[in-house]
């Protein structure tokens, strides 16, 4: 009977040999108590594949020892984390119209409008929600008109584009003011960037022209030294007092200045055209004009906001009307949050139980 035991505990001398030390296995074997002392409940280590069935919301759950309830093994931890991360993207019933992310649209000859911008009419719907979306960031709908213009609007402006850097993330547009008022403009407007778009003004690349317009000076208001002449342009409208511009590094919008003039008005423009030998010395004539229909630039973070995970798992953004993030548009015609990852049973496609597979890169995480 003792050697039917013996042999019974066959199985369990497996987990045995595996817990004692490599010189000890070689020259002895433990004795009855030592073998009960490092028998372990197998229920104590769930199976991988019980926490990967787990963690994506299924009711068969890995049950503890409840008189020794272990860790899981550290080669889990991973699988655990990544699985936390992508159990929304397993809920991926909902699809969108692949029609919405059309690849490029050109418009005119130099600009391409294509994601992370998007045409300002295409807005369309996605299954379930009920706000009209967009595939793109906020902020960046562009209307293109049956001239070839290309339109992006900062608030009620609207601005045209230039041209678009998709590779430095850059964008330069021109006030359409500025451009069809002749050689000598008179801006209106500051610029304002609004906070609920994804453009900011470069701090690089843009320098600023400041105009003073309509300036009368008294013995309450002098003059100041240093004031650059008088913008002294053909076909510049000429109102009341006098009007300058100047670089902003040459000089500033002043208390003084503001009390003797009708307005101030701080316009970006390309440092590049602003130090021309061409424009640069004929300022005050009509190289601000020329300056300010090079325009300026604006630049995007790809990596700010949730739309890092989603494009870096090769799918593209969307946003409602209304700035609202709802989802990642996936090449499948798949709606998923936040990226295309999808985690599969690794047992049943790749016969290898307990590995994480990522559908879009074809390789195993952990081992």
């Amino acid at each position: 009977m003792a050697g039917q035991s013996r042999a019974s505990s066959c199985p369990t001398a497996i987990l045995v040999k595996f817990r004692i030390p490599p010189a000890r296995r070689r020259h002895q074997t433990p004795d009855v108590s030592t073998r009960a002392r490092l028998l372990i409940d197998r229920q104590a280590y769930p199976r991988p594949q019980d926490y990967l069935t787990a963690a994506v919301g299924s009711a068969r759950r890995p049950q503890l020892s409840p008189t020794r309830a272990m860790p899981p093994p550290p080669r889990l931890h991973l699988l655990l984390l990544l699985a936390g991360v992508v159990t929304l993207a397993v809920a991926d019933d909902t699809r969108y119209n692949a029609s919405t992310c059309q690849k490029s649209y050109p418009c005119g000859a130099n600009v391409n409008i294509h994601y992370p911008f998007f045409l300002a009419d295409a807005a369309t719907a996605i299954d379930g929600y009920a706000a009209l979306s967009y595939c793109g960031y906020p902020g960046m709908a562009v209307a293109c008109d049956d001239g070839g213009r290309a339109t992006l609007k900062l608030r009620d402006r609207d601005y045209t584009v230039l041209a678009i850097n998709y590779d430095n993330h850059t964008v330069t547009v021109a006030d359409a003011d500025v451009l069809g008022a002749g050689d000598c403009p008179r801006v209106t407007h500051n610029v304002t960037v609004p906070a609920e778009t994804w453009l900011n003004l470069s701090t690089t690349a843009n320098d600023n022209l400041v105009f003073f317009f309509d300036c009368v000076f008294s013995a309450a208001v002098q003059r100041p030294p240093m004031l650059p002449p008088p913008i002294n342009c053909t076909g510049f409208s000429v109102r009341d007092g006098e009007s300058f511009v100047a670089a902003e590094p040459d000089v500033r919008p002043r208390d003084d200045l503001q009390r003797a003039c009708e307005a101030v008005v701080v316009a970006p423009v390309l440092k590049y055209w602003l130090l021309d030998d061409e424009y640069f010395p004929r300022l005050n004539d009509d190289g601000y004009g020329k300056v300010l229909k090079q325009g300026f630039q604006l630049t995007w973070d790809p990596s700010a906001g949730p739309c890092y995970i989603c494009e870096d798992s090769g799918g593209q953004c969307s946003y409602s009307q209304n700035g609202e993030f709802l989802g990642c548009l996936c090449s499948d015609g798949r709606v998923r949050n936040p990226g295309c990852v999808v985690i599969r049973d690794p047992c049943v496609e790749h016969s290898r139980c307990g590995k994480v597979y990522h559908s879009q890169y074809s390789q195993f995480v952990g081992r």
